[in-house]
């Protein structure tokens, strides 16, 4: 079942391989551009007494850190979107669950295997790319030329990413489970975690309603994850085969 569940999915698990290429070797090279522009910056403000002539680089970088920031939060939502709507819905729109089904393997198990199968290395590949976010955000806010940390949410930290990822994983699973057709949960997948992100980052960040820690955000989107799962497995319980 993991074979077939990896070749089934192949094209989604390529798609997202190559996304996370793409971020990591973004934050590389803008990071090497960011560090030499604030030499040059920290030179003339220092050695010429010319602080203004910054001025406008400051704002064009800074306007880039945030649209990359923004690019950094999709990530997890492709990846309900990618390999989470179709997890399930392929398989109902194929028909290939009822070959499962026939060899004797129960519909939990055939779940959680091509759930886990997917799953592990899309939260690996997750923490992965924070560690690279945590490295690049440390060189890019730190410098003088910007002067703090400001620009990276708690959602982007720590083990947020992590239970983000999962959280729209196992939501695309769901509603792809519900709804039976590809096309429709994937555009679910994508839009209704868009707007739960939106919802919690804005109201858990530092400046927001109620600010919590990276644990405390992570915690949310854990108890989100392991609701839409078990939501899953009932739901592919009371099918009809």
């Amino acid at each position: 079942m993991i074979w077939t569940t990896w070749r089934r999915h192949r094209i989604g698990i390529l798609a997202l391989l190559l996304i996370w290429l793409a971020l990591v070797t973004v934050m590389v090279v803008t990071e090497r551009q960011y560090h030499s522009a604030a030499i040059a910056c920290a030179h003339v403000t220092n050695q010429l007494d010319k602080p203004s002539a910054c001025w406008s680089a400051q704002t064009r970088w800074w306007d880039l850190d945030q649209t990359f920031v923004l690019g950094l939060m999709l990530w997890p939502i492709l990846i309900g979107l990618i390999i989470g709507a179709p997890l399930v819905s392929s398989e109902i729109e194929k028909r290939t669950n009822r070959l499962a089904w026939s060899q004797g393997v129960t519909r939990s198990r055939w779940l959680l295997v091509s759930w886990s199968t997917l799953a592990v290395p899309a939260a690996v590949a997750t923490a992965l790319l924070q560690l690279v976010v945590q490295w690049w955000a440390t060189h890019v806010f730190l410098v003088p030329m910007t002067g703090g940390y400001s620009g990276i949410p708690t959602d982007l930290t720590g083990v947020a990413p992590v239970a983000i990822a999962l959280f729209a994983l196992n939501f695309g699973t769901w509603i792809g489970a519900r709804l039976r057709n590809v096309s429709i949960a994937a555009g679910g997948a994508f839009l209704l975690p868009l707007i739960a992100f939106g919802v919690i980052s804005t109201n858990t960040n530092t400046n927001g309603r109620y600010p919590l820690s990276q644990w405390g955000v992570a915690g949310i989107y854990l108890c989100l994850a392991a609701m839409f799962l078990a939501l899953s497995l009932l739901t592919v319980r009371r099918w009809r085969a």
